[in-house]
């Protein structure tokens, strides 16, 4: 699926938010014809710059068109974005890093349209077992979290594996019906093309199975492909060899300003 990135460049990532180009930027990718299905991953930290009246023009926007908001934000930037609109549909990106269980469930009751991606967040678990608190808290909110691998760096790549596997393991730990939600039943409720035939609107470098991805062009500051994990029964990429391949034909892109993520 696609998401419109807010940036040109990488510095823009500490910029666009106050930037006045940036939503002409997303306006002439929402022309084009692609299913978009959200903004981001966008990077704002801080109540002050989440609340400009440039990142208010984007979250009327998202709202406006549907869209989703993949934020990479504190907690004070979160209140901020929803003050914009308490409709907008904000995907957390690592659910804020180090914001504690408690809090996440506060934040879940607070915003009906919150969604927890749980990339980076290694306090999960303690030695390997599932920490009693995310336990309460993926099982109470089974329906309000995802997986991402963020694989933001070629060593992430690398690292595919063993990211699969951590996952692998906690939700091992977790009842089968909840990790099912947790692992892929959401991503698919929330985000996987659907009976209306999303998928054949998808440029067709972005769709497995046609013109191989390598092959294709898509630049680095503004193409990042992110997968996610469902069973490996549906896996569309068997090997980190085939994540290392896939990334490096972001390095060369026509495409500006996309995040494409599957799930498997």
């Amino acid at each position: 699926m696609a998401f419109i990135r807010p940036y040109r460049n990488h510095a823009d990532r500490g910029t666009w938010f106050r930037d006045p180009a940036i939503y002409a930027l997303i306006e002439q990718e929402l022309s084009r014809d692609i299913d978009w299905r959200g903004i981001g991953e966008f990077h704002v930290f801080g109540a002050e710059d989440a609340g400009t009246p440039e990142v208010k023009r984007i979250v009327d926007l998202a709202v406006k068109r549907g869209l989703w908001l993949h934020a990479h934000c504190d907690e004070a930037a979160l209140e901020a974005l929803y003050r914009h609109d308490p409709r907008a549909r904000i995907v957390w990106a690592h659910t804020g890093f180090g914001v504690p269980p408690e809090r996440i469930a506060q934040w879940l009751d607070r915003h009906p349209t919150l969604v927890g991606e749980l990339s980076y967040r290694y306090d999960v678990t303690s030695d390997g077992k599932l920490d009693p608190a995310w336990r309460a808290l993926l099982t109470r909110y089974r329906d309000r979290f995802v997986l991402g691998s963020d694989t933001w760096i070629n060593e992430r790549w690398s690292r595919y594996g063993e990211i699969m596997a951590l996952y692998r393991g906690w939700l091992a730990q977790l009842p089968s019906d909840v990790a099912d939600d947790v692992a892929y039943r959401n991503g698919e409720r929330l985000f996987a093309p659907g009976s209306d035939n999303r998928r054949n609107r998808l440029p067709q470098w972005l769709i497995w199975g046609s013109t191989p991805i390598a092959s294709n062009a898509c630049h680095a500051d503004a193409c990042t492909a992110e997968y996610t994990g469902l069973p490996r029964s549906r896996s569309r990429m068997s090997s980190t060899s085939s994540a290392r391949s896939c990334v490096q034909a972001t390095k060369t892109a026509s495409v500006s300003a996309v995040v494409v993520s599957f799930t498997f």
